[in-house]
């Protein structure tokens, strides 16, 4: 009885395990509660097309190019379970289905059909030399090349139509349009929608292709490489629905009329757009739009557009290289309102446009503006600059750079009716005023006190006040201000320069009536200075010391018609040569005095260049202070007769050799022996 019970246990278990299974099994443990569709598959002229049953979903992939019409099906269900619709009786399978299963239990699952379809691939590059090999492509159905496709040869057969191409919808490497191919444009590749790249010729060559005067790709979504247009006669080009360049976009044509590319959101490398295969203006464009890009992933270049009115970046936000706009003559105004970075930024000769509209730019590497009509330059949210800006010609009268930090970089600025600067209390680079033909009268600068780097001001010919609010310059200054015969009796003013850490150079500063530096202490690097037409000394009130010690700096003071007076220097470490002018050159000064001087590291040199003009109105040298120098060299001063004030270096064996001491075409020659004697002047 046991053994009769336990068999009908078993067999009771088995039962009711035994449902059939899917890709999602579901086990009642009873009989009767399965609603699964285990297989389903579409026959159409003798094919069979396998769906595959993902849970609750049926699909049948299908060749592209495949029909559903006349399509019958197979399918089987878990035993005891229905099917409504029956699939027996569809015959429109191109359109979806639900299907409800019931198991005998009464319990339902929907399942959804439809269909996809598969491309048809060619794996290999494909060459298409004559116009049979383009119009036998449609027979083949390939819609995919898993490599590249050649149109055409250098100067074979030639190509007419395209239309055995229509089926293309993906290459995956390159489509290279060769010179046979004699279409006027590209109507044939209308379906095309993926591209590895695109060449009509190359980025260094020109294309040969003289007929083909449209590159219209109407479908085509985007480029994983290159796309690349060299041609001296393409007149359009048309990709509207392309969103994607991966590496560069270069276009050149002396005939380009329109580019349509509104679509392209990015461009992985350079952006490269050229009216000119000779790099000289031609093509007629008249307006470049990007209404959709966003970003440039290396250069940005638009140049060679002689009838250009406009460029239209309107969603721009960064440019990783430089964005180049030249040789553009009747452009009037360019406008990147959304970019906030770029690499570069270079604008020339485009000397219609006024307008420079960069409102969100926040930082940029090199600048160079060179613009004589731009008299509106928004930079407004600029902070950062990573390299040299240069801005020229731009008839702008006042410029804000008090929130932007140059980074060490230099800023130049050479523009004739610029008369006011603000800066940042410390200015992070180098700042340098180079206007040409200027005819201001005034110049301001405002709020910096330290420049980290270097400083120069050069041809203000006219103007009458100059003074600058500087405390401390870090690196070299230079103030040639009047290299011309204006006579503005300038005032040169430096009222709280307390240091100069570089090299000062004054040069050329005709007629200025004074130059003053009251406060400044130390020029911790070499010093070149002038007189030259000066109308009164030069005075370095507080000058203490002149160099570094070690660096052997080159201190020379040109004496040619005023004097330089430093009442309280010290120290000089590195060579000090004083030159004098001639009183035929309308020289005033009579004596070479810097009685305080202690130390000179190197040689003194005193000199006339011009003792045959006669006597230059020195009458005396006055280093009455000196204790240390390694040698002094004083030579064409007729009227100097008395070198008493070097005693104290003979006396105390300061100068110990002949190399060490030589005077000549003076009123009086001591040699070193003399010194060592106490003949220290001339007895008469």
């Amino acid at each position: 009885m046991n053994k009769i019970y336990h068999f009908i246990l078993f067999c009771f278990v088995t039962l009711c395990f035994a449902a059939c299974s899917d890709d999602e099994p579901e086990f009642s443990g009873i009989d009767g509660k399965d609603h699964f569709i285990s297989d389903f598959a579409l026959t159409v002229d003798g094919i069979t097309y396998q769906a595959t049953i993902t849970g609750d979903k049926i699909t049948v992939e299908i060749p592209y190019n495949a029909s559903l019409d006349g399509a019958t099906v197979e399918y089987a269900l878990c035993e005891g379970a229905s099917i409504n619709p029956n699939p027996s009786t569809i015959e429109d399978w191109e359109n979806e289905w639900k299907f409800v299963v019931t198991s005998k239990m009464q319990e339902s699952k929907v399942y959804s059909y439809t269909y996809q379809y598969a491309d048809i691939e060619q794996s290999g590059s494909v060459v298409l030399a004559t116009q049979a090999e383009v119009d036998n492509f449609a027979k083949t159905g390939i819609n995919k090349i898993e490599g590249s496709l050649t149109i055409g040869t250098a100067d074979g057969e030639e190509i007419t139509n395209l239309d055995g191409l229509a089926n293309l919808k993906h290459i995956s490497n390159s489509l290279v349009i060769n010179p046979s191919y004699k279409g006027a444009d590209l109507t044939g590749l209308d379906n095309l929608e993926q591209l590895g790249s695109f060449k009509l010729g190359s980025t260094t060559s020109t294309s040969k292709n003289t007929t083909l005067k449209t590159v219209n790709l109407p479908s085509l979504l985007g480029v994983t490489g290159d796309f690349v247009v060299n041609s001296s006669v393409i007149e359009k080009i048309s990709i509207p629905k392309a969103e994607l360049i991966g590496e560069d976009m270069y276009v050149t044509s002396n005939a380009l009329l329109d580019l349509d590319a509104n679509a392209v959101k990015s461009v992985g490398a350079s952006l490269i757009i050229k009216g000119s295969v000779t790099q000289e203006e031609s093509a007629t464009t008249e307006a470049i739009v990007f209404s959709a890009l966003k970003q440039v992933g290396n250069e940005l270049t638009i140049q060679y557009f002689p009838k250009l009115q406009g460029i239209y970046l309107p969603a721009l936000e960064s440019v990783s290289g430089t964005a180049l706009f030249s040789d553009m003559s009747s452009i009037g105004s360019l406008a990147m309102t959304e970019l906030h970075s770029v690499g570069g930024l270079t604008l020339k000769n485009c000397k219609e446009i006024s307008t420079v509209e960069l409102p969100d730019l926040v930082s940029c590497g090199e600048v160079s503006v060179d613009a004589n009509k731009v008299n509106k330059f928004n930079i407004s949210s600029l902070k950062d600059v990573f390299g040299d800006m240069t801005l020229s010609n731009l008839p702008i009268e006042e410029l804000d750079l008090s929130q932007i930090n140059f980074n060490g970089n230099t800023l130049t600025l050479q523009c004739n009716r610029l008369n006011k600067i603000v800066g940042s209390e410390t200015f992070n680079g180098s700042l340098l005023l180079l206007p040409k033909n200027c005819r201001l009268t005034e110049l301001t600068l405002e709020g910096i006190s330290n420049i980290e780097g270097d400083f120069q001001c050069k041809d203000y010919f006219y103007v009458k006040e100059f003074v600058m609010p500087f405390v401390r310059v870090a690196g070299d200054m230079t103030i040639s201000l009047n290299s011309g015969s204006v006579d503005t009796s300038a005032e040169i003013k430096f009222p709280n320069l307390q240091e100069i850490e570089g090299t000062l150079t004054l040069e050329k500063n005709t007629n200025a009536n004074h130059i003053t530096f009251p406060s400044l202490k130390k020029i911790l690097g070499s010093c070149s200075i002038t007189t030259e037409r000066l109308k009164n000394d030069i005075e370095f009130t507080n000058l203490e010391c002149i160099g570094t010690d070690g660096t052997n700096a080159q201190i020379v003071f040109k004496i040619e018609y005023t004097n330089i007076l430093c009442p309280k220097l010290k120290t000089i470490n590195g060579l000090f040569n004083i030159e004098t002018s001639s009183a035929i050159f309308d020289m005033t000064v009579t004596e070479v005095s810097y009685p305080t001087v202690e130390s000179i590291s190197e040689n003194l040199s005193i000199i006339c260049p011009y003792p045959d003009f006669g006597p230059n109105g020195i009458l005396s040298i006055d280093f009455s202070g000196l204790k240390s120098v390694k040698g002094i060299s004083i030579s064409g001063h007729e009227d100097v007769k008395d070198f008493s004030s070097f005693k104290y270096l003979f006396k105390n064996n300061v100068l110990t050799g002949e190399s060490q001491w030589s005077v000549e075409e003076c009123g009086y020659n001591p040699t070193y022996q003399d010194m060592k004697n106490g003949k220290y002047k001339l007895v008469e």
